[in-house]
């Protein structure tokens, strides 16, 4: 069985992601920073006397965490049992795991002073205001620095478990299947790692995924190599001033 790296477990969430920071750093500092055999773009075409490398890497980072002990068949109608949760009382059952869990994230975001919103309709960037705007408004807004910016809500499709009865066998069965729950965003301004958000699904079986985006691989990679860093509105290489836009 394969275990977390050390420092990660029993971690906050910024030591966690530091780690993940580390890790990444040193991936990137690897890799060699030419990149010959890329096609190459029109901005290296007109500025290629005065570029002395390139770097091409991914534009944001997924990480995703899945309770894979609740997959297997049979799996979690067994971890029902152990809670002493009958399959006719099921829908009772999470849907208090689910309040408790929505109370928690209320509850960290009144602790830190901070937000919490629901939204009704998709928060996108095709509607025209999207999650990640809105914790920008409030970051610019409030003049956030660190810590966490707000936690947003909306309900969105997942995959989830139900119990539905099977007419030949006249017994109750747990089945996966698409539905939609509320979902959980948790924002926060990293030092490091900028601005990252944490996306949780509240119904079992709690999918989560932290999203870092290019300000983490700007922070991690170029300002160490890069003494001209005129964050955020621009990137000087090789004398040439690249806009960050």
């Amino acid at each position: 069985m394969a275990h977390p790296p050390t420092g990660f477990v029993g971690s906050s969430p910024a030591t966690c992601f530091h780690g993940i920071a580390n890790c990444m750093a040193a991936a990137l500092r690897a890799v060699p920073i030419t990149a010959k055999g890329w096609a190459m773009t029109s901005f290296e075409s007109t500025h290629g006397e005065h570029i002395i490398g390139t770097l091409t890497t991914f534009d944001r980072m997924i990480f995703k965490g899945h309770l894979t002990g609740l997959f297997p068949e049979g799996a979690f109608g067994r971890f029902l049992n152990t809670q002493g949760v009958l399959l006719k009382a099921y829908a009772g059952y999470v849907k208090g795991v689910s309040e408790a869990l929505k109370a928690h994230a209320k509850a960290l975001a009144a602790e830190a002073g901070r937000p919490y919103r629901y939204s009704a309709h998709a928060m996108t960037k095709r509607s025209g205001n999207s999650k990640g705007d809105v914790a920008e408004e409030i970051i610019e807004r409030d003049g956030i620095t660190e810590g966490l910016v707000c936690v947003l809500s909306a309900v969105e499709p997942c995959s989830s478990f139900d119990v539905v009865g099977n007419r030949q066998t006249r017994r109750l069965e747990i089945r996966r299947r698409r539905r939609k729950c509320l979902y959980l965003y948790f924002y926060f301004l990293e030092p490091d790692l900028g601005l990252i958000h944490v996306r949780l699904q509240s119904w079992f079986p709690f999918e989560i995924q932290v999203y870092m985006l290019r300000g983490f691989l700007h922070n991690m990679y170029y300002a160490p190599r890069l003494v001209m860093f005129p964050r955020p509105d621009s990137l000087q290489v090789g004398g040439v001033q690249e806009s960050a836009g």
